[in-house]
């Protein structure tokens, strides 16, 4: 994508200019990662890009090219072997102990304390990119040079032991985070997400929507793609994921069961938690990937300027809609779920009093769905149908929930949509106008009710 063409193009130039001005080329690469938005999604796209040809290609290329530099031979005395030996000693003592005593000091248990210790110590690749450096520059002689990187490959091979027997010394019984008892419920509701206030958010708005704690039942699911270290701390990991949705089902009294795994293929674990079991299956998105830093807008601009569909658009002769503000695997796990699904689209989202619901071609799926959903009658619900086939299906939900009017004449583009806190429309609906309706407006909520 052109994003990822951007951001190569920066640390490539970045990278450059360092070296042109007398400085390793590895600090302007740092630069230019530090002027990155800081932005989770933004993160995940270039990890999904560059990961596996950096792990698969460049990464055991570097490590050859260490490892030839590297020689052994040159430590052909026991004094030589002896300070390698001290300087293996002297390393591990200074970053383990050293570390594991600060965090001690600081009031971390014993285990967190042995653990930081044990993480802080792995010198790993980051070392060799400065021993390189430092024997490229003339710093480090041959024979110091094969001495500390004995000491990188030694404290880092040691860590995964070193976690593992900590972690078997200081084991005991994980309490349960969930305080909630599985019940009866007539309408089932997933929740699937990766930001935990993203989770709160929807908990609050089923809360408000439904009105009905007996009526209602909610299961939070997070899926966690961990590598080999994030994976150990689960627990942890675990707790942070649900806190803030546990902390909204405090306030609201509205019970949730919590679902926690590891995964490979998110979203083919989604898509496999939620068949057979929901009723619903909520997912959000929040700001955008260039959001937040005027150099994520100044890429944002950019990447839209050299996307054709984006410049159709905008000339206005695009003749097929494009779902412009859903990720690749939010559009796959909607296309392939088999319940109902919504996906939050969230614009500063707080209270929900005003609801506009859009009827188009899947007017009478949602008729006949948001009814289950929608059951608290102080929420001011407006049912829009420009084609005026919809009335008297709206006229009999009318008569038995006061709080629903009918209209045919809500202009989407006007800018006093904003009255209305939030928007329903169906998926295939929503394709052919969301370049009408402004985003700046409403929180909108798209359903795929089929």
């Amino acid at each position: 994508k052109s994003e990822i063409a951007i951001f190569f193009l920066v640390l490539i130039g970045s990278s450059y200019l360092t070296e042109v001005i007398g400085i390793h080329a590895l600090f302007g690469a740092f630069m230019a990662g530090v002027i990155m938005p800081d932005n989770q999604k933004f993160k995940q796209i270039l990890i999904e890009k560059i990961e596996d040809i950096a792990l698969v290609l460049l990464l055991p290329l570097f490590f050859v090219y260490t490892g030839l530099r590297t020689e052994i031979g040159l430590l052909n005395d026991m004094t030589l072997w002896s300070v390698c030996g001290l300087v293996i000693f002297v390393a591990i003592i200074g970053k383990f102990g050293g570390s594991a005593a600060a965090a001690r000091f600081v009031g971390q248990n014993w285990k967190d304390s042995l653990t930081i210790g044990a993480l802080m110590n792995t010198r790993g690749l980051v070392e060799l990119v400065a021993l390189n450096i430092g024997y490229d520059l003339g710093v480090l002689t041959p024979e110091v040079f094969t001495m500390l990187v004995l000491m990188a490959l030694i404290t880092t091979l040691m860590t995964a032991p070193s976690l593992n027997l900590i972690e078997k010394l200081s084991r005991k019984k994980v309490p349960v985070i969930s305080p909630v008892t599985k019940t009866e419920a007539k309408f089932r509701v997933l929740i699937s997400f990766g930001n935990p206030d993203m989770g709160r958010l929807l908990l609050r708005m089923i809360h408000r929507l439904a009105n009905g704690h007996g009526y209602i039942h909610i299961t939070a699911l997070h899926m966690f793609a961990g590598n080999l270290f994030t994976r150990y701390k689960l627990d942890d990991f675990e707790k942070e994921s649900f806190s803030a949705i546990l902390n909204e089902s405090k306030k609201t009294g509205l019970p949730v069961e919590t679902i926690f795994k590891v995964s490979d293929d998110i979203t083919s674990d989604i898509i496999t938690e939620s068949k057979n079991k929901y009723d619903l299956l909520l997912m959000g998105i929040g700001q955008s990937i260039y959001e937040g830093t005027t150099l994520g807008r100044i890429l944002g601009t950019v990447s839209k300027l050299a996307n054709p569909s984006w410049l159709v658009q905008k000339l206005g002769t695009r003749t097929t809609p494009v779902f412009d503000h859903l990720d690749q695997r939010t559009q796959e796990i909607v296309s392939r779920c088999r319940i109902p699904a919504g996906i939050l689209i969230n614009r500063n989202l707080s209270e929900i009093r005003k609801v506009l619901i859009i009827l188009g071609n899947e007017g009478n799926q949602l008729i006949d769905f948001l009814p289950q959903f929608i059951q608290n009658h102080e929420v001011n619900i407006t049912f829009l149908d420009k084609q005026k086939i919809f009335k008297d299906s709206v006229s009999i939900l009318a008569n038995k929930q006061k709080n629903i009017l009918y209209s045919s004449d809500i202009d989407l583009a006007d800018k006093n949509l904003h009255v209305y806190d939030l928007v329903f429309v169906a998926l295939n609906d929503w394709l052919k106008i969301n370049h009408i309706i402004s985003m700046k407006h409403s929180s909108i909520l798209i359903l795929k009710v089929r």
